[in-house]
């Protein structure tokens, strides 16, 4: 994530650092920026659009196993009918 943030343009990050380091609104943001609300959040939106793909293409490149990580065989995992619980 922070690598993706790290390629980020200079008015990018500083939206970022804005929200997420100082927990500014949207509408604070665009105000000190001196655009319009609707600019700050898209703005916003393309920050996060490229952070959540960083975070998915990590994830697809990752070694860790995949799967639920739970142990043991499936059997009686799904849906029990009423009868039985």
């Amino acid at each position: 994530m922070r690598a993706a943030i790290a390629q980020l343009s200079e008015r990018h990050r500083l939206v970022t650092d804005l929200m997420i380091q100082q927990g500014l609104s949207q509408a604070d943001v665009a105000r000190h920026l001196g655009v319009t609300r609707a600019r700050g959040s898209q703005l916003f939106r393309e920050v996060k659009t490229v952070v959540i793909d960083a975070v998915e293409e990590s994830r697809l490149n990752s070694r860790a196993r995949l799967g639920s990580g739970v142990k043991g065989p499936a059997a009686g995992a799904g849906p029990q009918p009423k009868e039985s619980r």
